[in-house]
């Protein structure tokens, strides 16, 4: 080596950053990911207990809208964030509906109203705000002994509303 470049500073030697360089790389590399994996999205669920009981509640409700041959329309305004579903097949029909309208992705983004009922099997209420894409429907009567189902489609405005059919009975 010569005099020069041993006065040289220690940054300036090419095999310094070449010693350096891929451990900064590697320490900034697993910071990222580690960052990203910090906040998994809301599709992730950690709760399978949970989610058995649920879908055998579902299963229950299910059955009991099929026993009790009730069916539903729905009309919403998807701007003004407006709904109204009417049903059939109820002899005691119930004052109070909850409607929900599940984005597929973003929980974020789901809409819920209580819809009242107004007569003639009709129900009304305020989504808060508007719901725009595809949605997943479940309505439920305050007591949540049945459930009906369906999918809005991004396309569309209205819906007809039944039971979902079991896997036993596929």
């Amino acid at each position: 080596m010569t005099a020069e470049q041993l006065e040289r500073p220690w940054y300036k030697h090419f095999w310094v950053w070449f010693l350096i360089a891929p451990v900064a790389a590697t320490v900034i590399f697993w910071t990222v990911i580690l960052t990203t994996m910090a906040s998994p999205p809301s599709l992730v669920v950690d709760d399978y207990a949970k989610i058995g009981l649920a879908y055998e509640d579902k299963q229950a409700r299910d059955a009991a809208a099929q026993d009790l041959g009730v069916t539903g329309r729905l009309d919403v305004r998807r701007e003004r964030g407006a709904a109204t579903v009417a049903l059939v097949g109820l002899d005691d029909p119930p004052q109070r509906l909850q409607l929900t309208l599940a984005h597929p992705t973003d929980a974020a983004r789901d809409r819920s109203a209580t819809l009242e009922r107004t007569g003639g099997g009709l129900y009304r209420g305020e989504l808060g705000g508007a719901t725009p894409g595809r949605r997943y429907v479940t309505l439920l009567p305050d007591d949540g002994g049945w459930r009906l189902a369906g999918e809005l489609l991004a396309n569309r405005t209205d819906m007809s509303l039944k039971p979902p059919e079991s896997p036993a009975k596929r």
